[in-house]
């Protein structure tokens, strides 16, 4: 998921990490209900308010939605990876499967790496299959997008290893919020559908 700064990427990711956590449908689509383990390496606490803004509105109980407030380094598989894996095995043995791990964001977890270099960002593919295949779930990146329009920043790997692609846009007069499927693995993409 990549957009422009102040797009309403995190509030975007957060709901549908919170509609697979709880099991609920999100936006017409059925989800496979499980653990969501949201890494939130930008924006730190704040997470935790907006949890908890969207567990008063649904007013569901005991929703597997656990949220890390802290950086990560993801360009290291020495660095973070082991920590991330007992966490990961944690979580699982006291709550379940878990179903989504959500990155928020690549920059922060890139520990200082450059995104455009071909070995920094083909080393986060790499620590990111690593989380996937220990947890047996899906990775969901968090980016920035570059100059307007322009896709997602940083080398053409990433944008080769992804299966899914959303892109988040604003109208700057009406202010409402567009996510848009700019690249499905094996199945058309483009739908778009806007929100607030």
């Amino acid at each position: 998921v990549y957009g422009q700064s102040n797009v309403g990427k995190s509030f975007f990711t957060l709901d549908m990490a919170y509609h697979v956590a709880a099991g609920r449908d999100w936006h017409e689509h059925r989800v496979k209900q499980g653990v969501v383990l949201y890494m939130a390496a930008e924006g730190g606490s704040g997470y935790l308010n907006r949890a908890r803004a969207i567990q008063d509105h649904y007013q569901d109980e005991d929703v597997p939605l656990a949220i890390r407030p802290c950086p990560i380094n993801l360009l290291d598989p020495n660095a973070d990876i082991p920590k991330l894996f007992t966490l990961i095995d944690m979580v699982k043995e006291q709550y379940g499967e878990i179903q989504l791990i959500i990155i928020d964001t690549l920059s922060r977890a890139l520990a200082g790496g450059n995104e455009n270099a071909p070995e920094a960002m083909t080393a986060y593919i790499s620590c990111s299959d690593m989380l996937r295949d220990h947890a047996q779930c899906t990775v969901l990146t968090v980016h920035h997008s570059g100059k307007a329009n322009d896709g997602a920043r940083g080398h053409s790997s990433l944008r080769a290893a992804t299966d899914t692609e959303i892109e988040l846009a604003i109208d700057d007069q009406s202010k409402i919020r567009f996510a848009r499927a700019t690249k499905q693995r094996e199945i058309a993409s483009d739908n778009e559908f806007a929100f607030e």
